[in-house]
């Protein structure tokens, strides 16, 4: 903060930012501080004498650099004085602004418009920045940090979960991912790296239109539902199977699931069976 020094009514003089160096309180020293202003009530117009600020107290010694660094000050008695804030380049507050003078100038990195845009859907942006950072608790972490003593993969019950293989190599989700791509009228040889494709589709999920919103949309839905698969599969033994180029649950066919008995599209199976309905139309014809 900082303030713009005009008759001085309203600014303090120990304590308010009329002084290039900072609050006097922070950096003058006692014995000026004493000499100078006793009061710390005193206000900076206390101390304004045509045109200058002029310290009448300074017993202490005429040679002293603070009292020059006081008496340096420019003002105007015309103006009032006004508070404004350092970090913007208009002076008025802004969080903005402020996050910029705290952290810096923000690096954008590729994949931010691939994550966050317009009609994106939060919950699934969120898990997939998640992705982005490798911040899932998968079962190879898991065991690295001796909590868990295996690290099979749930969905495919063949390799080690990790991000790698759970959006790439498990043939769960590579199946899947695989279909969505042809959907999306995209006919290529999925890579050997989830980071290798996530690059691909940061290449050309580029803009904002329709089209490409919706593509956007299905990336960050597949890496959601994915991951909601396999934490219903290990925590409530949901799970979904392949069917005739859909997908389909394989409790669908129980009522109790629909009808209360396991608590509907809110209850414990609600995400396997949305999951279940999104890929089943989208593969559907």
């Amino acid at each position: 903060m900082g303030t713009y020094l005009g008759n001085g009514a309203t600014t303090n003089f120990l304590f308010g930012f009329w002084n290039p160096k900072g609050i006097l309180w922070d950096w003058l020293a006692d014995e000026c501080m004493c000499s100078i202003c006793p009061d710390k009530e005193s206000r900076v117009a206390d101390f304004m004498q045509d045109g200058k600020i002029v310290l009448p107290n300074y017993s202490h010694g005429i040679q002293c650099e603070c009292v020059d660094l006081l008496q340096r000050i420019e003002y105007d008695v015309r103006d009032e004085d006004k508070t404004i804030w350092k970090g913007s380049k208009t002076g008025e507050f802004s969080m903005k602004d402020t996050f910029k003078a705290l952290f810096g100038e923000v690096v954008e990195v590729g994949w931010t418009r691939m994550v966050l845009f317009k009609h994106n859907i939060p919950r699934h942006s969120f898990i997939s920045w998640l992705a982005r950072h490798s911040r899932f608790k998968t079962k190879a972490k898991l065991m690295r940090w001796g909590i868990m003593d295996s690290a099979g993969c749930v969905l495919c019950e063949n390799g080690i979960e990790d991000e790698e293989h759970l959006f790439l190599n498990c043939t769960f989700s590579r199946d899947i991912w695989q279909g969505l791509l042809i959907k999306m009228g995209v006919c290529k040889e999925l890579s050997n790296s989830w980071d290798i494709e996530l690059l691909w589709c940061q290449k050309n999920l580029l803009g904002d239109g329709a089209v490409t919103t919706d593509k956007k949309l299905c990336l960050n839905s597949f890496i959601y539902h994915v991951w909601m698969e396999r934490n219903n599969k290990i925590f409530s033994s949901k799970k979904m199977v392949a069917a005739g180029g859909g997908l389909s649950s394989d409790e669908a066919d129980n009522d109790s699931n629909e009808d209360g008995g396991g608590g509907g599209e809110d209850g414990a199976g609600g995400e396997t069976m949305k999951m279940c309905r999104f890929f089943y139309w989208f593969f559907s014809e």
